[in-house]
């Protein structure tokens, strides 16, 4: 790529600037008759004395020589700043929708001269203006200018059209040894029914590698969401594959994925706990009363005790639970559930799916859905629910932007630093006290030390 016209850009404290020839010069001043001079932007740094002179957007005279080398890339990386702060006092503009716009079509070799795409967000918030709420429509066609992310389209008259969005290079480097399935319907189009993302890590990163867009929610969608995945990737091989509680999709998983170990999150064990525990009545108890809420959570914790420890233990537990009938409609929901099922059947969810014991004792287990994250950018990226077609396919892309952006920084071996997050304070502490599981004689008394500290 070759930078030879004039480029003209603000500066980080706001005074002129001027890209030629692969390098960067700053408005040093201008006489009466309009002709301008420009100063190395290296003055200070190299004592480079090279003076550039322009009228009407014209080189006058001779082409400076400059003592140092040109960095046409890093140019082009300051350019592209000046234009998302630009870009940010736009209505409903977010740091995600502007990063992800400006870099589209940024080949690799300027991308890794950008910032961190967390230090570039906390730059470009100073300039943020009101958000806008996009209108809806009533179709779900194409534009030509989303065509080179549509990696695979079943077509608009099959009445259970899938779509595969994404990046090649994304889920070409991507570590899929483990990955992380998620679905959303509040952001999917009106005439869709979720938004499902297929996550793995890069870096210390968990951006999706690729979007896709469902009409249904059953096992035959989702066996054709894995035989697309597999097509598209054929070399993913995934040892661990972590989803919510979602029946459908588990087993679709473990048909495309046999050698694989699905689990759900704990989280979501969890959260459909609560639910229980609302609809039997015991909300504002389990809200206010310790003793209701630790022996409650006890229930879930038990992703924390030995596979082979577990219905002996729920067992236990029993015995300390009230005799009220709510109580015993929670137990008999969690038995059938995640136990043993009804009647001698199989539970819904068997234990092996929600088990934690081995990753929460070496320190890996995450007690929260790594996904989770991506709703927060997506409520970034769409100021609404169920955006239209072209808007989610629009947000995507800008998406897709930020994450090539991830990709190059990891390349060159600038890795986003992370906060310590409480979430990782917690999961150390719950290590220490599953690897002391043994050594604990009231197992009972091992629950509730968990369920305190979760």
């Amino acid at each position: 790529m070759v930078f030879t016209t004039m480029e003209y850009f603000l500066t980080q404290k706001g005074n002129d600037a001027l890209l030629y020839q692969g390098y960067e010069y700053t408005k040093y001043r201008e006489n009466g008759n309009g002709v301008i001079s420009w100063r190395c932007r290296s003055y200070f740094g190299t004592k480079c004395r090279a003076f550039l002179r322009t009228k009407d957007e014209n080189v006058i005279g001779e082409v400076p020589q400059h003592c140092h080398d040109s960095n046409p890339q890093k140019a082009q990386a300051n350019i592209l700043k000046c234009r998302m702060k630009l870009n940010m006092k736009e209505v409903g503009a977010t740091p995600k929708i502007v990063i992800g716009d400006i870099l589209s079509e940024v080949n690799t070799d300027i991308l890794e001269h950008l910032p961190k795409l967390s230090s570039l967000s906390r730059n470009l918030l100073k300039h943020k203006e009101p958000a806008h709420v996009p209108s809806n429509d009533t179709d779900c066609i194409i534009p030509k200018m989303f065509a080179e992310m549509i990696l695979y389209d079943s077509g608009a008259d099959d009445p259970e059209r899938i779509l595969a969005i994404g990046n090649e290079e994304l889920f070409s480097e991507s570590n899929k040894d483990v990955i992380y399935g998620d679905g959303t319907f509040d952001k999917s189009p009106s005439l869709l029914y979720q938004l499902y993302t297929w996550h793995a890590k890069i870096g210390n990163s968990y951006p999706p590698f690729i979007y896709f867009l469902l009409q249904e929610k059953n096992i035959d969608i989702y066996n054709k969401m894995f035989a697309i995945l597999k097509h598209l990737i054929p070399d993913i091989k995934p040892q661990t594959i972590f989803l919510d509680f979602d029946k459908p999709c588990m087993s679709a998983a473990q048909v495309a994925f046999p050698e694989a170990q699905v689990k759900g999150y704990y989280s979501h064990l969890c959260q459909s706990l609560i639910k229980k525990i609302n609809s039997t009545g015991l909300k504002e108890r389990y809200a206010s009363d310790i003793d209701t809420k630790l022996v409650l959570k006890s229930l879930p914790v038990l992703s924390f005790v030995p596979i082979s420890d577990v219905k002996s233990i729920f067992d236990q537990l029993v015995t300390i639970f009230p005799d009220e009938d709510s109580y015993n409609e929670i137990l008999a929901y969690f038995h059938s559930t995640y136990i043993e099922g009804v009647a001698g059947r199989s539970p819904i969810f068997p234990i092996s799916i929600w088990n934690h014991f081995e990753s929460a004792a070496e320190g890996s287990i995450n007690t929260t859905n790594c996904c989770e994250q991506f709703h927060n950018v997506l409520n970034s990226l769409f100021q609404s629910n169920h955006p239209n077609f072209c808007n989610l396919l629009d947000g995507l892309r800008r998406d897709i932007s930020c994450h090539r952006s991830l990709l190059a920084n990891v390349q060159t071996g600038r890795l986003e630093v992370k906060k310590r997050k409480k979430s990782e304070t917690i999961s150390n502490q719950v290590a220490i006290i599953v690897q002391d599981y043994e050594n604990q004689v009231d197992k009972l008394r091992f629950l509730r030390r968990l369920a305190n500290l979760l």
